[in-house]
């Protein structure tokens, strides 16, 4: 059967999954087309060590030793051949050409990689960049570019620094730039997928209900008075509003120097609002004193639509404002992410993001994909993985690429063996470790619906 687990911490879920590979090869399961993929090196390690130690223990446990493992590991009465069986195990494992495959996600990649270089687009003898070196070299990018955005003030680059530094500090620019940088296989899927980065920064405008290249000098000037009857409405108020108390009277003030100017401005704009708004851009409790609001009924009514007027453009602007830095930090992270790409095709290398990010867009390819994926069928029947609420979104593509065949049919499930092909995960989404390598618990719950309806 295919089984998903989903049970807290220390409950055994790797000796779950330990006891089914043992189970698999019980059943007559061929070593090395049972695929064991796990999170880390040490968990791999930790799995083939168990197995490995179980399997040498059966080769020398007497007859009755054996039988009791055997019955508990598998809930049935065992046999004469069952032993006989139980005890080849451990030399037919070594003897399995690649033998049991228990990897890590990043080494099942590099492997499948290393296969079809040339189809993944990769040199063929690439190299892996450690964690560490990779960040070297990111930071060396980003270094770069920010100095030569420095020297070139003209630049596209050098207006998107100048659009964050001014809200942010140089160290807090560089951490911006490594959050995003961290999610960089989002980035490339996206400006790919809608034709590059000025494309994504119009659908971003287009969701914020933003025209194109609308700037803030010309969203202020909406605010000026279009026709005469509301400029004259807006002075009516204003000459009301002088005969009020003295904060009516600055609000008077404010209101006649806006309906005066030539050219709106920013500084003019905020002193303008301030009249209606509080810094937080909410109306003010109180527009006009008492006072004011007795002598005529329609001054409440033409400053408080002011203020609704003003409240809605406030809103537009803190959207522009958002797309505007936004945009920036796209640029900026996306330029970054070119000098690091250059540096890493020169020396033909790839780092671990690479692994997952290359391994799934070779699975995805129409032509490619399928002699890819004929290949690989043919050496997986039994897909184990341990730690599973700690897979990303693209690692799970690369799982449901993997599984296409599993579920086309009985008859196409048994291709390549008489026996079922089956999944086996375990994990716990309560352990999720959520920054680390974009695990998304999300995704785990999802993969198990997907299958569970598959």
């Amino acid at each position: 059967s295919s089984v998903w687990v989903s049970a807290s911490a220390g409950s055994g879920k790797t000796k779950v999954l330990t006891d089914r590979v043992l189970r698999l090869l019980l059943s007559g399961a061929l070593p090395n087309r049972i695929l064991c993929l796990t999170f880390t090196k040490a968990a791999a390690a930790e799995m083939s060590t168990r197995i490995a130690e179980r399997l040498a223990g059966w080769s020398l446990a007497t007859d009755y030793e054996l039988k009791v493992d055997l019955t508990y590991l598998s809930g049935r009465s065992v046999e004469t051949q069952d032993l006989a069986w139980a005890r080849r195990l451990f030399a037919t494992v070594l003897d399995s050409p690649g033998g049991l495959q228990v990897q890590t996600i990043h080494g099942f990649c590099q492997s499948i990689l290393r296969r079809f270089p040339l189809e993944a687009g990769l040199p063929p003898q690439f190299d892996v960049l450690d964690e560490r070196t990779a960040k070297d070299r990111m930071r060396s990018a980003r270094d770069a570019v920010i100095s030569v955005s420095k020297n070139n003030q003209s630049s596209d680059i050098a207006n998107s620094l100048k659009e964050i530094s001014e809200r942010a500090s140089e160290l807090t620019v560089s951490e911006l730039i490594d959050d995003l940088l961290s999610e960089r296989a989002k980035i490339q899927s996206a400006v790919r997928s809608v034709g590059g980065i000025d494309a994504l920064c119009q659908i971003m405008r287009k969701e914020l209900g933003l025209k194109e290249n609308e700037t803030r000098t010309e969203l202020i000037r909406q605010v000026v008075p279009g026709s005469m009857a509301e400029k004259s409405q807006l002075n009516m108020a204003a000459q009301a509003l002088a005969l009020g108390s003295s904060s009516d009277i600055k609000k008077s003030l404010k209101i006649t120097k806006w309906l005066e100017q030539k050219e709106p401005t920013i500084e003019n704009y905020n002193e303008y609002t301030s009249a209606f708004l509080t810094k937080k851009g909410k109306m003010l409790e109180r527009l006009a004193t008492q006072s004011v609001l007795k002598m005529d009924s329609s001054i409440f009514e033409i400053l408080s639509s002011e203020a609704q007027r003003l409240q809605n453009l406030q809103q537009t602007l803190k959207s522009l404002d958002l797309v505007n830095r936004t945009e920036a930090l796209i640029k900026l992270s996306y330029s970054v992410l070119r000098s690091y790409e250059e540096t890493k095709r020169i020396n033909s290398s790839i780092d671990y993001d690479d692994l997952i990010f290359q391994t799934y867009q070779l699975l995805e390819q129409p032509r490619i994909a399928p002699w890819v994926l004929f290949k690989l069928d043919g050496g997986i029947d039994h897909l184990l993985i341990d730690e599973a609420q700690d897979t990303n979104p693209e690692q799970w593509k690369i799982i449901e690429k993997l599984t296409d065949e599993f579920f086309s049919g009985i008859a196409g499930a048994q291709v390549h063996t008489d026996a079922l092909r089956t999944v086996f995960a375990v994990g716990d989404v309560k352990q999720s470790i959520f920054s680390f390598q974009r695990a998304d618990p999300q995704s785990f719950l999802n993969m198990s619906s997907n299958l569970e309806e598959r």
